[in-house]
């Protein structure tokens, strides 16, 4: 495969230490890479070179989400884009594929493998696309071409140029016609709208698709239908020059459609009001002059959509050649019985054939030496009818409570699922408001609301508390709807829910394991980047500053290896305590793990404001932690980033907090420091944390 020429838009060094890392790994694929860590320096290499694909990151400090992708999309329409999102919650991406990128990868979660063959894919995805838009552009511009004769028309609208074949066919003088609109040779028939919508799209320079006029011949030499068709041309510098087009004779294709048309609206005149099918069978004798078959003498349209056949395939056929599903269901009997004794037959019957599906019911009587057929859609009477018994099945056997009350919202009837669920049984509920059942949890407002959106949307679905028979609270997952009449009055309410008590419990048990820490009841990690993302727009608006304060203990190994786990446990939960005191309501403090928490810090205007809250947080830590009779010291080191000083992301306001603690373990604990974007933080050897490894 060719050298690939990427554009790698990424603000984050690590992020594109990673991926150029990736990249590199590769055998087969060769990479020529362009950084940008701005959308300003995407957009001018893009003006500067042309490149196969832009891997793409949304969060730029000069652009973010949807506008970044849309302005890459405006420069370069045809690159190919994978785009780089740091969540694994794929919304934004999937709207950026909706957007025109080719593939989106979640930072961390893809490997060289994974970001190479997406690679590949996306390019030649792209050029796919091109290639097919190359050849879409050549077929229209060979239908374009595809007629009996060619003309031109100049800026000014008038004819410049008629192909030799026009003379020929139109019997117009070519020449007589240069210079002229087109409505010099139109006939009378034509209307001045007609004309006049024809002359706007001229006059508005768009094409000109499939026009048909009536051009007159010479003295006796009657009319005939031409269409024509157009493009409108312009030069390089996007001035109209006129137009180009083809024109064809179409008089033989509209003398037939106005022959075909008059037979049509012979037949169907006759049967205008029906909206059955209409069959007329005509009985034919054999030499004992016994009726032996018949033969389609009239076929409707209704009958064509009802028989799945074509008037044309059955006129004068056999019956029983052409229907065997019908005379399998015995139809050919009934109409030979007709035929010998007048008496009239009543079928409905269910078919199940290629080319008819469905109920019909079928009506036949006598008519001279015929048998006149009428065919009738009932499949939706019998639909309403099947429907019917599956309502009623449906609510007598479902799982979900139901019931029905009047337009006052009186019961008028209730399922044996409503019993079973709040233990009352039909006869305690008819004649009743729903609202015995009321818990007293919600007030005026809630059941306010859910009778505004009943009468203006029709529906409402919800939760709401209520009371069982035995006084025992539950939550049900409520849907009611309005049934209304033909004049739009309420006739009833349906009311349908399940009781959601024990899916309530274990929704709020999933949600405190998703996002709060087991031992401390803290925010985790998850939850305290969803909180941040959440801030950081309100900061924004607010003209205000965030503090993100990264806390590892000092001195906490020791207590773990000397006292076991139990004290350290008890530790990081008074721990959890002190750093909750110390802080505002608005704060969050958060566990990542370990001995390792987070403080985010909202509204605070500069360095002191945050400075007073670390000082807080080391006089909260002051005092020892007493377990079993035994005074715990402990300590912190604390890094501080500023929002929106030091990043405009969670992760990353995350990282160089995390990074400005790390400068204070190697430069000997127990302090704060905050971010600092000069310092380098690579030749920061960080002394064992708390007697594990060094690390960086």
């Amino acid at each position: 495969m060719p050298t690939i020429r990427t554009l790698l838009v990424e603000d984050s060094s690590i992020n594109r230490k990673i991926i150029r890392r990736y990249m590199g790994e590769g055998r087969s694929d060769s990479y020529d890479v362009v950084e940008a860590t701005t959308l300003s320096e995407a957009l001018i290499a893009l003006q500067v070179a042309q490149f196969d694909i832009v891997l793409l990151d949304l969060m730029l400090p000069d652009s973010v989400d949807m506008a970044t992708l849309d302005a890459i999309r405006e420069q370069s329409p045809d690159v190919a884009i994978i785009v780089l999102t740091a969540s694994g919650d794929t919304t934004t991406a999937k709207q950026a594929l909706k957007r025109g990128c080719q593939d989106f990868l979640i930072k961390g979660a893809f490997d060289g493998n994974l970001l190479r063959h997406a690679i590949r894919y996306s390019v030649e995805r792209a050029h796919m696309a091109a290639e097919l838009r190359l050849n879409e552009q050549r077929f229209q511009d060979f239908a374009a071409a595809g007629a009996d004769w060619f003309w031109e028309m100049g800026p000014e609208l008038t004819f410049t140029y008629l192909s030799d074949e026009f003379t020929a066919i139109t019997g117009l003088n070519a020449e007589d016609s240069i210079g002229k609109d087109i409505a010099i040779n139109t006939s009378q028939q034509h209307s001045d709208a007609k004309l006049g919508t024809y002359r706007k799209k001229l006059q508005d320079h768009k094409p000109i698709n499939n026009f048909e006029y009536i051009a007159a011949m010479e003295a006796g030499g009657g009319e005939q239908w031409f269409r024509i068709s157009g493009l409108p041309v312009f030069d390089k510098d996007n001035v109209f020059q006129g137009y180009r087009g083809t024109g064809v004779d179409i008089s033989i294709e509209k003398y037939d459609e106005m022959q075909t048309q008059r037979g049509k609206d012979l037949v169907d005149g006759i049967l205008a009001t029906s909206l059955d099918g209409f069959l007329v069978l005509q009985g034919v004798r054999d030499t004992n002059n016994h009726i032996a078959d018949l033969s389609f003498s009239h076929v409707n349209r209704r009958a064509e959509e009802i028989l799945g056949r074509n008037r044309s395939e059955l006129m004068g056929r056999l019956f029983r050649l052409e229907m065997p599903h019908m005379i399998s269901q015995g139809v050919m009997k009934h109409c030979i019985q007709t035929l010998d004794t007048g008496t009239p037959f009543d079928l409905e019957q269910l078919y199940h054939e290629k080319t008819m599906q469905g109920w019909v019911r079928i009506i036949g009587v006598k008519l001279g030496e015929s048998v006149v057929i009428t065919l009738s859609d009932i499949n939706a009477r019998k639909e309403a009818e099947r429907e019917q018994r599956l309502a009623t099945a449906l609510f007598q056997t479902s799982a979900q409570g139901m019931l029905i009350s009047d337009a006052g919202n009186r019961i008028i009837s209730a399922n044996p699922a409503f019993s079973k669920i709040t233990g009352y049984d039909l006869n305690d509920a008819i004649g009743h408001d729903p609202k015995f059942l009321s818990s007293g949890r919600h007030d005026e407002d809630f059941y306010h609301n859910l009778w505004k959106d009943l009468k203006h949307e029709g529906h409402w679905v919800g939760e709401i508390w209520n009371r069982r028979k035995n006084g025992e609270l539950f939550v049900q997952h409520q849907n009611i709807s309005v049934i209304r009449n033909e004049q739009g009055e309420i006739e009833n309410f349906v009311a349908v829910f399940k009781d959601a008590t024990e899916q309530k419990e274990r929704e709020e048990q999933l949600y405190q394991r998703a996002n709060y820490d087991a031992l401390t009841g803290l925010p985790n990690r998850a939850l305290l980047e969803d909180r941040i993302a959440t801030a950081i727009p309100k900061a924004e608006r607010d003209q205000v500053e965030l503090g993100i304060m990264f806390i590892d203990l000092d001195g906490f190994k020791p207590v773990n290896d000397t006292y076991g786990h139990l004290a350290g446990d008890f530790v990081l939960q008074e721990i959890a305590k002190r750093l909750t005191d110390c802080v505002r309501e608005s704060d969050t403090v958060a566990r990542l793990g370990g001995d390792e928490f987070l403080i985010m810090a909202l509204g605070v205007e500069g360095r002191k404001s945050v400075e007073v809250v670390a000082k807080g947080i080391f006089e909260a830590l002051e005092a020892p932690f007493v377990y079993e009779g035994v005074n715990l010291n402990l300590g912190a080191s604390v890094g501080i980033a500023m929002y929106p000083e030091h990043g405009s992301h969670p992760v990353e306001l995350i990282e160089r907090s995390d990074k400005a603690m790390y400068k204070v373990k190697g430069m000997g604990k127990g302090a704060f420091s905050f971010y600092d974007p000069d310092f380098n933080y690579d030749e920061v050897v960080v002394p064992g944390r708390d007697g594990d490894e060094p690390s960086d």
